[in-house]
């Protein structure tokens, strides 16, 4: 696996994400989920769902503070994971997955704090919810 060759091709699909990707994306979140139940990617289950709240969360305008460059990102990512024919196609037994791993490994790297930042928004949010709950008994 080149992981050079792989991270270029990662950053220029970064560039070309326009806002269709993002319901490609939602549309086709079953696939992300196909492939979380083995193999290199099932140590990334909760990272893929946190990604694909945020990416839904941003959609429905329920989550707004994240740059847009943020948005490309996780785009791209699961749309990497979601194609079956990327750097290693994943159809190949044990290694056809490990690219996909490596592109997530790159995402997180690069969101970090906005990952935080959301998190910290949904732990707010649950605890509003959780206010107005009490409020009204």
């Amino acid at each position: 696996m080149d992981k050079e060759k792989i991270e270029k091709a990662f950053e220029e699909n970064i560039k070309k994400i326009k806002q269709e990707d993002i319901l490609k994306v939602l549309t086709n979140s079953d696939n992300i989920f196909e492939k979380l139940k083995d193999g290199p990617l099932k140590e990334f289950t909760s990272h893929l769902n946190t990604l694909l709240a945020m990416l839904k969360d941003y959609k429905s305008g329920d989550y707004k503070e994240i740059p847009w460059s943020s948005i490309t990102i996780i785009t791209a990512t699961l749309l990497y994971i979601i194609s079956p024919l990327d750097a290693i196609p994943d159809f190949l037994p044990a290694i056809g997955l490990a690219d996909d791993a490596f592109v997530v490994t790159i995402c997180l790297k690069m969101i970090t704090k906005d990952i935080e930042n959301y998190k910290k928004f949904k732990e707010q949010q649950q605890n509003f919810i959780k206010q107005a709950e009490n409020y009204g008994k």
